[in-house]
């Protein structure tokens, strides 16, 4: 199997803020003094998942050439206007359908990686020698043996069935949208081309959607309007979604008919195409947003968690042959080579090859499956703590899972410790946690740090929480944030 150590390391500077409360049992750290106040009154559980879909498809689908031309021609015709659209075959015109919103939780840049498993920068993309990248379609040669994928949506820990996104991610890029940086020579764009399958918002129901979304990286200053601030550590980076065309919900049994194609286009629009077993959907966007088409070099395809670096899970046994074509306006074979770009993954590993395909369509194609031994690795989730606002002086509760993902029969994991850096506005909150010092996780098996936000003064404010164990990947970082109102 290989790895990729190319994820951008990242230094933590904790910004001054404090502690309300300590962790059951005395998982405490000398580096922070801790106090006990009550629990407070438990947050409102997260909405229900209401996935709608739609009337069941009635047409047979055409031979493979035949749908495969018509895929290609559509996926260059034009749009008759921004907004978010649906090709049913074999019509050649785009239908403008009803748009829904997207999720305003980011999918971040990878920040580091878990051993062997795929995702956070442990990936293979394909790169292309000369000029940049017009077009990528993100597909999968074959699906074999998946029966199941459960992830969390939203970065709400509360495993759901068929909870995933496809991403196709370009590689990280100058652009003069960086014009307005701290330091703009240090900031990058990069774009990425996502479906996700669980958490757009639509008619106030969850729906499955398709969209762009845009990040300036090490932006370090107040963002430009229309844009959301995304904090970690002591990076301050930007991002922002296009519009979105609502999609049928696909369960993880479709996953072999699904692809994703991005283009972009110098001075034009760049365009996402969706295509599922029936139709396609698409939204476009101006180019100019990060200026794409000048700086697309590499483009990264797969199957990853729903949002926030969190993890698709699928069942032992599964198999996935991933293709990411890419169009330089050459028939050369793109580089494979050993990066990922989004901080999202999944539980499965690379296969020691990879292959580079020349000709009409260039791509690269990749082996990934479920891994038959897993170190002792420490997964927390949701990998951000995100309180959102709080009033000042009350108090707010989130829960982080800790989970040992050793494969059954290897190594425990034994808990020895945590700190944040301040007191009191982010601490543990004793009642809800259910690990401890000396905790030890089994493998498969996990526990709960309940964490409390009490703000004593109003604005954004950060901290980060550091968990001392013996797993591979000790320590592990979470960042955390709030804003006091």
């Amino acid at each position: 199997m290989k790895s990729s150590s190319s994820a951008r390391g990242r230094v933590t500077r904790v910004l001054g803020i404090m502690v309300v409360a300590s962790l059951l049992s005395g998982l405490l750290s000398s580096r922070v003094t801790w106090a006990q106040v009550p629990a407070p009154t438990e947050p409102a559980p997260a909405p229900t998942l209401q996935l709608q879909l739609s009337p069941p498809l009635t047409t047979a689908r055409p031979s493979p050439a035949q749908w495969e031309a018509w895929r290609a021609s559509m996926s260059r015709a034009p749009m008759p206007k921004k907004g978010c659209f649906k090709a049913t075959y074999p019509n050649t015109e785009w239908q403008e359908v009803p748009c829904a919103t997207p999720p305003l939780h980011p999918y971040p840049p990878a920040r580091g990686r878990l051993p062997d498993t795929v995702g956070n920068g442990n990936d293979f993309a394909a790169q292309v020698s000369s000029g940049s990248i017009s077009e990528a379609v993100g597909s999968f040669d074959s699906v074999a043996g998946v029966t199941s994928e459960s992830g969390y949506v939203g970065g709400v820990p509360r495993e759901v069935a068929n909870s995933f996104s496809l991403q196709l991610n370009a590689n990280t890029f100058t652009t003069s949208a960086c014009s307005g940086a701290a330091n703009p020579s240090a900031c990058q764009g990069w774009q990425q081309f996502v479906f996700n399958n669980s958490s757009c918002i639509y008619n106030s129901g969850y729906v499955p959607c398709a969209y762009m979304q845009y990040w300036l990286i090490g932006y370090d200053t107040t963002c430009p309007t229309g844009w959301y601030t995304y904090v970690i550590s002591s990076e301050t980076d930007c991002y922002q979604s296009s519009s979105a065309p609502q999609v049928p919900v696909q369960t993880i049994a479709d996953l072999g008919q699904l692809s994703l194609t991005g283009n972009a286009a110098s001075g034009g629009m760049d365009t996402l195409v969706l295509e599922t077993a029936s139709d396609m959907y698409s939204t476009q966007n101006e180019d100019s947003v990060l200026n794409l088409a000048e700086g697309w070099r590499a483009a990264e395809f797969n199957v990853f968690g729903d949002c926030c670096s969190d993890e698709a899970n699928f069942n032992s046994g599964s198999t996935i042959v991933v293709r990411t074509s890419v169009d330089n306006g050459t028939t050369n074979a793109p580089s494979c080579v050993e990066e990922g770009f989004t901080g999202e993954t999944n539980n499965l590993t690379l296969v020691d090859s990879c292959s580079t395909i020349g000709g009409a369509s260039p791509a690269i194609t990749f082996e990934e499956t479920t891994p038959t031994s897993v170190p002792a690795a420490l997964l927390v989730t949701p990998s951000i703590g995100n309180f959102g606002n709080v009033k000042l002086r009350k108090q707010k509760v989130i829960k982080l899972d800790l989970k040992n993902l050793a494969s059954t029969g290897g190594p425990s994991i034994t808990i020895s410790g945590a700190s944040v850096t301040d007191f009191p506005v982010f601490g543990f909150i004793n009642s809800k946690s259910t690990c401890s010092t000396g905790t030890v996780l089994a493998p498969k098996k996990k526990c709960v740090l309940a964490m409390g936000f009490q703000p004593s003064a109003t604005g954004f404010q950060t901290d980060t929480l550091t968990i001392d164990d013996d797993a591979d990947n000790a320590p592990q970082q979470i960042p955390l944030q709030g804003t006091g109102k």
